[in-house]
């Protein structure tokens, strides 16, 4: 398990996200452009790991 600082920026920000049947962090309006880099951030590992058969225990 990883520590990531970039969900910390939005994860106890509920109106800022929503998340999709994949698993990935999806932006409302309300989200402040940080938040939004920060989620991408994460889609991005998630979609690596996903890739690489990394979320697979």
């Amino acid at each position: 398990m990883r520590k990531l600082p970039e969900l910390d920026i939005f994860i106890t920000h509920y109106d800022w996200y929503t998340k999709d049947a994949k698993g990935y962090f999806v932006p409302t309006e309300e989200a402040p452009k940080e938040a939004v880099k920060a989620m991408n951030y994460c889609n991005e590992l998630t979609k690596r790991d996903i890739e690489n058969d990394e979320n697979i225990l």
